[in-house]
């Protein structure tokens, strides 16, 4: 049976990323439009502008995260366009609803800014710190992370809705410790400290 989960809503910076890239794609279309209206050949750079950007904002768009699927004993990033990306669960070492581990900056000119979203290798951090996790981010809100760690040592950071839904359900599909095992385990142990 499969168990869908909403993408979150943008964050700040995804919405500022997607509005300016909309706009200049928007300008630059409506100049070549209107060179080409008159009947006039419209100035290079323009048309150039125009054709790089719609382009790009074609590209980021289809690439979009708009949800995830617990499905088969696989983990499935769906995506606007063609190219859905199938998670073995056997191959998640962990899960956390919960990182707390800041924001996104990009590591690639086709991570575009957070242009609806991310969906490529990200470094994540807080501004205080030093150090940067690498990553790969199919997501549009860092403040609602969910950060797997792979078997094979990659770190991939999804952004449900709900993260700790999604946490718990992945739990209940065998990755890391289920839910209330810890809690099973501290029951135990206060039992027989009251035995001695």
């Amino acid at each position: 049976m499969a168990e869908s989960f909403k993408v979150a809503p943008y964050g700040t910076v995804a919405w500022i990323w997607t509005i300016v890239w909309s706009l200049l794609t928007l300008y630059f279309a409506v100049v070549t439009i209107m060179y080409l209206a008159n009947g006039q050949i419209p100035a290079p750079l323009d048309a150039l502008f125009t054709v790089v950007l719609v382009s790009t904002l074609i590209y980021a768009w289809l690439r979009s995260v708009r949800g995830y699927r617990l499905e088969g004993g696989e983990l499935i990033i769906d995506r606007a366009g063609p190219g859905k990306i199938h998670i073995s669960v056997s191959n998640i070492a962990n899960v956390d609803g919960n990182p707390n581990l800041g924001s996104f900056f990009n590591r690639s000119f086709f991570s575009l800014g957070g242009v609806f979203g991310w969906s490529s290798r990200v470094g994540v951090r807080k501004a205080q710190d030093i150090n940067t996790l690498d990553a790969d981010a199919y997501g549009t809100n860092p403040g609602k992370m969910l950060l797997l760690e792979m078997k094979d040592g990659r770190k991939i950071i999804l952004t449900p809705r709900d993260p700790q839904a999604m946490e718990a359900s992945l739990r209940m599909a065998g990755v890391g410790p289920k839910p209330g095992s810890v809690a099973g385990n501290n029951r135990k142990v206060v039992k027989i400290a009251k035995r001695k």
